[in-house]
């Protein structure tokens, strides 16, 4: 009887030792499947965060890019809107030389005529005027018609208009109309007549 008791208690023993360690390692299987999770979790988000690290990097890149393409591309617009301008401005010479020697109705008439038209082919062009060195206007058109004489002005002579009377092609700041607050840009190209400014063209951009 003792031998039987002794080993029944050595098997209840050893059966609770084998499902002490079986829960044991039931315990690190799920230790080790939680850890498996918990780095697979990790891995995903530095995956994560690198790629989205690589597009940022590629985005801002591009809009860089694209910025710059597009500042290019408006630096030659606003540059060649100037240059054409200018180009037309220079045309009138031929036109003021001849109504200055012969300021004949036929001769002013073609002059006016050419100044309309300037204005006429470009949109951004609200009035263009014939300004003489002393700042007097002495003919002008804008979008409405012809700016009847009583309405010429005198041209506040600053330094582009100095400038432009010593014989430069300027072009001012911009500024703000006092009519209808809008941004503007003034430009003035010289006219020369025996080797001097006769007249300056007179054009102002919205």
């Amino acid at each position: 009887r003792y031998i039987k008791h002794s080993m029944s208690q050595r098997v209840e023993i050893s059966y609770k030792t084998i499902l002490f360690i079986l829960g044991l390692l039931g315990l690190i299987w799920f230790i080790i499947q939680i850890w498996e999770i918990i780095l697979l979790l990790f891995v995903s988000l530095i995956v994560q965060i690198f790629i989205f690290l690589i597009v940022s990097e590629h985005i801002v890149q591009g809009n860089a890019v694209i910025h710059e393409q597009k500042a290019q591309e408006a630096a030659k617009e606003i540059k060649d809107f100037f240059s054409n301008i200018e180009v037309q401005s220079i045309g009138l010479t031929k036109l003021y030389i001849a109504f200055k020697q012969d300021p004949s109705p036929n001769n002013k008439y073609q002059l006016d005529t050419a100044l309309a038209y300037v204005l006429t082919i470009n949109s951004s062009i609200e009035n263009i005027s014939l300004v003489l060195p002393s700042g007097k206007e002495i003919v002008k058109f804008n979008r409405i018609g012809k700016v009847p004489a009583e309405k010429l002005m005198s041209i506040n002579q600053g330094d582009y208009f100095k400038n432009a009377v010593l014989g430069n092609t300027t072009i001012t700041r911009v500024y703000y109309s006092q009519e209808d607050a809008s941004p503007h840009i003034d430009m003035f190209v010289p006219i020369y007549y025996r080797g001097e400014t006769a007249v300056l063209v007179k054009t102002q951009a919205n």
